[in-house]
């Protein structure tokens, strides 16, 4: 008798697992349609208050009223609190819409060294990633606008702190989280919110990059559970990257523009080691903190 409800049980479970997919695929398609929304609706509301500025300044001087353009620095203002205000709001939107949840293992630091690896982890792939993604020939359309931001105490807060915060909580916590309750292999939910993460990057030089640290931050999350492992990654390296366009000019030309080839591949070769031994080490931290979690429950 038993025999008879078993294709039964089977075709249920395998309705569950599509319509799971299908929900999990339209949550994302959902929120970054909405992310997409929200950085054209901030753009206009931003806009606005800054040609109604400057144009109000026009009619002040001159006593003519015309819709005037803002200068370099109001555009820049423009982009940057377009930029923070958008990312805030959606960081709130993600809490309070309850795509991440706020308990206490996704806030949680997980632990003191897997959160130290961190540190070695960023600063090694970003050696061996910057020079593979420099040898591709690719543009970087955003290189004067991040070189503006650098200069301005919003804008380096704007791409040191927010958007780290903001993109785990998205990329991460929402989108693969919600992967990962659907999809049978996690791999499948890494990789794909990992080329989502590279391509909403858009500039062709960042897509590479964010893909390959996406894979990275995306592994963090499914081993860890939680976010902060990623934000601090994040923070690292968008701070890294903003303290050497202030400090070192040269920091917008190839690396082996500034330490010569030779010296470039060996440190290339040099963080791809220390970036696999990172790694290594982090799985092994959280295999035996599963492991000593998994006893205390018994």
């Amino acid at each position: 008798m038993e025999d008879r409800y078993l294709p039964h049980v089977r075709n249920i479970n395998l309705y569950i697992i599509k319509q799971k997919k299908t929900i999990s695929m339209k949550t994302t398609i959902k929120l970054l349609l909405l992310y997409v929304a929200t950085q054209i609706l901030a753009t206009s509301i931003i806009n606005f208050f800054v040609y109604s500025y400057f144009t109000l300044q026009n009619y002040i001087s001159t006593g003519m009223f015309q819709i005037t353009s803002p200068s370099e620095t109001g555009n820049l203002y423009s982009i940057i609190l377009t930029l923070l205000l958008s990312n805030i709001f959606f960081c709130w939107y993600l809490i309070h819409g309850q795509y991440v949840p706020t308990d206490r293992k996704t806030w949680s630091a997980y632990s003191r060294p897997v959160m130290l690896m961190i540190i070695p982890l960023t600063l090694s792939s970003m050696l061996w990633m910057n020079y593979a993604v420099e040898s591709l020939p690719l543009d970087d359309r955003l290189e004067t606008l991040f070189n503006h931001m650098n200069s301005n105490i919003l804008g380096i807060v704007s791409i040191s702190i927010v958007a780290p915060i903001m993109e785990e909580m998205l990329f991460r916590g929402a989108i693969e989280g919600s992967l990962l309750k659907a999809w049978k292999h996690p791999s499948y939910a890494i990789i794909v919110s990992a080329l989502i993460f590279g391509l909403i990057h858009g500039n062709p030089i960042q897509i590479p990059f964010a893909f390959v640290h996406g894979l990275i931050l995306g592994w963090l999350f499914y081993k860890t559970g939680s976010l902060l492992p990623g934000i601090l990654l994040h923070f690292i390296n968008n701070s890294i990257s903003t303290a050497l366009g202030i400090i070192l000019p040269q920091s917008s030309q190839s690396m082996e523009m500034i330490f010569g080839k030779a010296n470039s591949i060996i440190l290339s070769i040099s963080g791809l080691i220390i970036t696999v031994i990172s790694i290594y080490i982090i799985n092994r931290l959280t295999q035996k903190s599963r492991i000593e979690t998994e006893e205390i429950q018994k």
